[in-house]
């Protein structure tokens, strides 16, 4: 999926956010910044992906979903996921929007 997984940084509170050259992707639309609470370490992203949001904590930031569009097929990738984020309705909304665009029907 274009990542590179590289541990995790343990549990500990996470700042989500969408990326400035992605805010506009309908993938975000009704995304506000939230909290998550693990923060996957990610080597370098293929070129070709998409990031959409980025994690920090404390003074480090990692990439935590992003998107991929390939020869006409549509691929999403997250490292969310903990139990409370599917408390969160940011994270839901994200969910959603991810469904609908993979599925062509909308965002």
């Amino acid at each position: 999926f274009g990542g590179a997984y590289q541990n995790h940084l343990g549990d500990q509170p996470v700042e989500v956010s969408s990326c400035e050259a992605a805010k506009a992707s309908p993938l975000l639309e009704g995304v506000h910044p939230f909290a998550s609470s693990k923060l996957y370490k990610q080597g370098e992203l293929s070129e070709k992906a998409t990031v959409l949001l980025d994690g920090r904590t404390g003074d480090q930031s990692f990439p935590v979903a992003w998107s991929h569009e390939y020869q006409g097929g549509r691929m999403f990738y997250t490292s969310l996921g903990v139990q409370s984020d599917f408390e969160n309705p940011n994270f839901l909304r994200l969910l959603d929007n991810v469904v609908l665009w993979l599925t062509e029907k909308q965002p």
